[in-house]
C-alpha cells in the first residue's frame, strides 16, 4: 500500500512540474496561477501546495530540472562526435521544445534565476572549450573568457529570438527541420571560419598592439 501511494505521489509531483514548465514558459511566472497549473496537470490546486509548499518552490524545482536535463546531463554524457550523435541531437530538438521555451523565459525575464543560468552556461562553455584545447580539438584563443561568452551568446540567440529565426528560416529552429538546416552552417562557421584570409585579423592585432604600446608610453611619461 505504501509503495503504491509513494509511486502515485511521485507521479503527481512530476505531472505538476511538467505542467508548470509549459505554463511558466508560455505565460511567465507572475501570470501563471497555482490553479492553472493544477488544471493542466489534472489535479486539485491543494496538491500543488502539498507537493511543493508554494509556487516559488515549484519554480525553483522547475529551474533545476530544466537546467539539469538540458545542460548538466548533456555535458556529463558528452560523446565523441559521430553521425549517430548528430541525429540524436536533431531528434531531441523537437521533443525538448517546452524546456527550450522555459530556458528562453528564464533568460529574458529579470531575476536571479536568469543571471545564474547565463553564468552556468558561460562556465560550462568555458570548461568545454578548455577541455577541447587540452585535447587538441579546439584552437587556442587570445582571450578564453571572452571567447566562452561569445560562443554562449551564439547558442543563446536562437532561444531569445526564436520567432525571428523561424521567419527567416521558414521553420522553427527547435523543430527537426529547422535544426537540420542550422546544423551545417553552424559547424562550418565554427570549424572552417568565415573569412577566407587573415588580413582583417592581423590588422586588428596590429591596431590593438599599437593602442597597448601607446598606453604604456603614456604611463611612463606620466611617471
Amino acid at each position: 500500500m505504501n509503495s503504491v501511494s509513494e509511486s502515485s505521489d511521485l507521479t503527481g509531483r512530476a505531472r505538476l512540474r511538467d505542467a508548470a514548465i509549459e505554463l511558466f514558459a508560455e505565460r511567465g511566472f507572475d501570470k501563471t496561477s497555482v490553479k492553472a497549473i493544477a488544471e493542466a496537470a489534472g489535479v486539485s490546486p491543494g496538491l500543488v501546495i502539498h507537493h511543493y509548499g508554494s509556487k516559488d518552490e515549484l519554480k525553483r524545482v522547475c529551474d533545476e530540472h530544466v537546467i539539469a536535463k538540458l545542460l548538466d546531463e548533456r555535458f556529463a554524457s558528452a560523446e565523441t562526435p559521430s553521425p549517430n550523435l548528430v541525429q540524436a541531437l536533431l531528434a531531441e530538438a523537437s521533443s525538448a521544445g517546452p524546456m527550450f521555451n522555459y530556458l528562453a523565459r528564464l533568460l529574458i525575464e529579470p531575476g536571479k534565476a536568469g543571471d545564474e543560468l547565463l553564468a552556468r552556461l558561460v562556465a560550462s562553455t568555458r570548461q568545454n572549450l578548455a577541455e577541447g584545447r587540452e585535447s587538441g580539438s579546439i584552437r587556442p584563443a587570445s582571450d578564453p573568457e571572452a571567447t566562452a561568452m561569445l560562443v554562449t551568446v551564439f547558442g543563446v540567440a536562437q532561444f531569445l529570438v526564436r520567432d525571428r529565426f523561424a521567419q527567416v528560416l521558414g521553420a522553427d529552429p527547435f523543430s527537426a527541420e529547422g535544426a537540420a538546416r542550422l546544423t551545417l552552417p553552424t559547424l562550418e562557421i565554427f570549424t572552417e571560419g568565415l573569412y577566407a584570409d587573415t588580413g582583417l585579423l592581423e590588422a586588428a592585432r596590429s591596431a590593438l598592439a599599437g593602442q597597448s604600446d601607446a598606453k604604456s608610453n603614456d604611463g611612463r611619461d606620466g611617471a
